[in-house]
């Protein structure tokens, strides 16, 4: 009988060894995608400064065009507006 709790008590032991080392393994592999993750997210930052700037300065041509010929602007938009009116209508 003592040798069944025996065998008992070490399979709990291995067992509980076992669980320490997936739960390790699982920290270890969840700190690496995070790592990357953040690594990743470091990476679009840098690359969204220029993007942004470049938006911004393309914003600024279109005020400019804009307020340089009001009508031709005008004309462009209400004829953009027009076609896509027929193209959702169909």
């Amino acid at each position: 009988m003592s040798d069944h709790y025996g065998i008992e008590d070490s399979a709990r032991k291995m067992g509980a060894k076992v669980q320490e080392s997936v739960n390790g393994a699982g920290a270890d592999a969840a700190s690496a995608v995070r790592s990357r993750v953040n690594q990743a997210a470091e990476e679009v930052r840098k690359m969204a400064g220029p993007v942004a700037d470049e938006l911004r300065g393309f914003g600024e041509h279109v005020a400019a065009t804009v307020k340089g010929q009001p009508l031709t602007s005008l004309l462009l938009v209400g004829g953009i507006g027009l076609l896509m009116g027929f193209l959702v209508r169909r």
